[in-house]
């Protein structure tokens, strides 16, 4: 399988937003709130268009919400259909914990293949949200 060249940014951003159809879970003291997913981000780095449907040559941004009680490591796994790896980054949150959200972006400049792909969100190295999307052409 060809190795796909991505942009991966992050950004920590402290707002709050809507969830949308996701599984999230968590423990006590760190969660994950939302995953929201979309083709752009606000000034203040929210989701701008909430989709799961992506065409080939979109960018898609994940905005994650987590709320922890102190520091905590964010960390998402883009992946496709057949299981493989597409992207991945980490976020720290820092020490003062609260309500923080990450933004992720992902990129590839020849377009995504059409098909099904899987956003998974660990936070502390257990699985925390996962965000199922579509690429495919209109």
């Amino acid at each position: 399988m060809p190795v796909y060249r991505l942009l991966l940014g992050c950004v920590l951003l402290t707002s709050l937003g809507c969830g949308s159809k996701t599984r999230v879970t968590g423990t006590a003291t760190n969660k994950v709130n939302l995953i929201d997913l979309g083709r752009s981000i606000n000034a203040d780095h929210s989701i701008k268009d909430k989709t799961d449907t992506f065409q080939p040559g979109d960018t898609v941004f994940a905005a994650v919400e987590t709320e922890t009680l102190g520091s905590a490591a964010v960390k998402i796994r883009w992946s496709f259909e057949d299981g493989q790896l597409v992207g991945e980054a980490t976020q720290q949150i820092p020490s003062s914990g609260g309500q923080i959200r990450s933004a992720f972006h992902l990129y590839k400049p020849d377009g995504w293949p059409e098909g099904k792909y899987r956003l998974e969100v660990t936070l502390d190295s257990t699985v925390a949200g996962i965000k199922e999307f579509t690429v495919k052409k209109s």
